[in-house]
Parts: C-alpha cells; structure tokens; sequence
C-alpha cells in the first residue's frame, strides 16, 4: 500500500544516544527537600542528575532524579536560534545535530519540547523515518502530555512513509484525541487508505470530516483541508457524482 504520499511534514529523525552530555548551567527555581529556591542549575543527559550551585562559584549540592522538582528555567537569549534558522532553511542536518544536543541538555529540565519536535520533523523530512519513529518514542517519555502532538504526529508520517498500516492505525485514536491538525491528518489518511481498497464511500467519509469539522482559518489544518477538497472532487468524479461541479467551490 503506498500510503507514503500522504506525508507532507517531514523529519530527519537522529537516533536517541543518550550520551552523558552535562548542559551548561543555567537560572532555575528549583524544589529541593520540600523547599523552592533559585540557583545556577545543570542536568546530566544520561542519567538526569543535577548539580544545584545557589551562588555563581560557590559548593555545588548534587541531586538524583528524583530527589529535585524543576519549577522553572530562565532560557539563555537565542539558545535555539540556530537550531530553528536551519530548519525553516530545510538544513536538516544541521538542524538534527543542534536539535539532538539541545534535547538532551534540556529534557531534564522541563524545556525539551521544541528541540524534540525540530528533531523529529527535521528526521522526517529527511527520510529518515526509521530513525525518527525512534526518536518518537524516547522522547516522548520526556514531555508533557500536552508537548506530546506534534511528537505523534511526526511518529504517524514516519510509519506511513514505511508502509506500517498496522502501527499507524494503533496510534489514530490518541491522534484523533489530539484534535486539529493530528485528527486532521488521521481522517485524511483513513480517507486514503479507504480509496485505495476501492472503498469511495468510506474515503469519502473521512475526507469529509477533515473538511468540515475544521475552520478554514485554522493554518494548521488548512494544508489538510485542501488536501481532503482535492480528493473528495476526485472522487466524485470518478463517481460521477454532478457535486463535483458545485463542490469546487466550497470554502
């Protein structure tokens, strides 16, 4: 089944190491022990333990995961900078090995969701998609469920470009649940995967959710929208079916 056509967001995704990168220090309020405070802050990547420095030079106190609550974290200006300009420049190499090295620097500290969701695009994108359905799933366990989407959502185009029907399927419901452009993306998938069994009726179906159950003015679903118009003409076309005139120009 060739369903890898479907995938129009894609990601370069570098295999999860693990390795024992120490992030730079930075300012974090901290929960220790019961008590909150500020302090220089730094987690290792490997196996999240964080050095607490509450003066700059001072003793550090070191901390197992664990044993410490990161409240918050103050961001140095441009840390992703690079890391973002070469993703929207479609310089997924670089944006993978700076996605990957922020990730790890900062998934202990409650800031990893957008260097996840760059490495996992950039995975994609670059075809990658073995690789990325495995960085999906280590990174998830990292985020909050709410970060979770567009981890998902670049797990499911992977599967799809690898042919894997039965692991797509498996993760449509959470999708779904999700709404916008992650349910957008599974009833468009469902829709072609319908047409392609010969199934119209179904694939029309699913089309049609995509299309009207979402605004034209939701950015996200609109490439997902026209998508769905596209093939919900197509199909009637082939049917026969004389709303294929009126239906072109359906907002």
């Amino acid at each position: 089944m060739n369903i890898s056509k479907i995938v129009k967001t894609v990601s370069l995704v570098a295999v999860f190491c693990g390795s024992a990168v120490i992030a730079a220090p930075v300012i974090g309020k901290v929960k220790t022990s019961g008590k909150s405070y500020t302090a220089y802050v730094e987690a290792n990547a490997k196996d999240g333990k964080l050095s607490v420095q509450r003066k700059k030079g001072g003793p550090k106190q070191t901390f197992k995961l664990g044993q410490y609550e990161i409240l918050a974290v103050k961001m140095p200006e441009g840390e992703f900078s690079k890391m973002e300009t070469a993703f929207k420049g479609k310089k997924y190499v670089t944006a993978i090995a700076e996605a990957e090295r922020l990730f790890n620097q900062y998934k202990y500290l409650n800031n990893g969701a957008v260097p996840a969701q760059i490495w996992v695009d950039s995975l994609v994108a670059s075809r990658k998609n073995t690789d990325a359905v495995k960085v999906c799933k280590d990174v998830k366990k990292f985020l909050k469920i709410a970060d979770r989407k567009p981890i998902y959502l670049a797990e499911a185009k992977a599967y799809a470009a690898l042919g894997k029907t039965k692991e797509l399927a498996s993760i449509f419901p959470t999708l779904v649940r999700f709404g916008g452009s992650a349910a957008a993306f599974v009833f468009n998938t469902q829709g072609m995967m319908a047409k392609e069994q010969g199934n119209n009726n179904d694939a029309l179906l699913a089309y049609m959710k995509t299309f009207t159950m979402f605004s034209p003015e939701d950015e996200g679903v609109k490439p997902y929208r026209a998508e769905a118009k596209e093939a919900i003409i197509a199909i009637f076309k082939e049917m026969g079916d004389k709303r294929a005139k009126t239906f072109v120009n359906e907002k």
